[in-house]
């Protein structure tokens, strides 16, 4: 039945995938994962899931301009979720004369860090095609949204990988 819970089990639902996916990457699995309550300190290494706003999806009538504010009232709409997954490992840093890793390290680094994005990616995308992946409906929307890296620093290397995916409301 749905109810208040329903966010943080999709979160989890898809931490797990991650997690997964991670494992089957270049750099192996982490077992440091949970989801979050919010944007959390990052260690390494690490993944973690956690939501940010839901917002309304853009559903018809567009015009006139107004209407999008009365689809609460009158029409149907569709709400999404913003997940984001956090995966970080650890980065080489320089040594204590100030010397900087080398590029093989570098290079190392980025292999792992490259193929965890990679792996969510497919995975994620493979999951819900399979219908293993957020599986209520195999209509339910799911955006995947461009990743980035995380700035290296601080011995941490990583990606941020957001996804946009439908969560219908409860009676409230």
């Amino acid at each position: 039945m749905a109810g208040p819970t329903d966010l943080f089990n999709l979160a989890a639902e898809w931490l797990a995938v991650c997690t997964a996916a991670v494992a089957s990457a270049p750099g192996g699995p982490i077992s440091y994962s949970f989801v979050s309550p919010g944007s959390p300190p990052l260690d390494c290494p690490m993944i973690v899931v956690w939501a940010g706003g839901p917002v309304e999806a853009a559903t018809q009538p567009l015009t006139p301009p107004l209407s999008p504010g009365f689809r609460a009232d009158k029409y149907d709409s569709y709400d999404l979720v913003n997940l984001l997954c956090c995966v970080v490992r650890c980065s080489p840093v320089g040594d204590d004369r100030g010397n900087a890793p080398s590029a093989a390290e570098y290079e190392a680094a980025a292999q792992a860090t490259m193929g965890d994005v990679w792996a969510i990616w497919n995975w994620t995308r493979q999951r819900k095609r399979e219908g293993a992946l957020f599986p209520s409906t195999h209509d339910r929307e799911l955006f995947l949204e461009p990743a980035y890296p995380l700035p290296i620093q601080g011995g941490l290397a990583g990606w941020q990988i957001p996804i946009r995916v439908q969560l219908d409301g409860y009676p409230a």
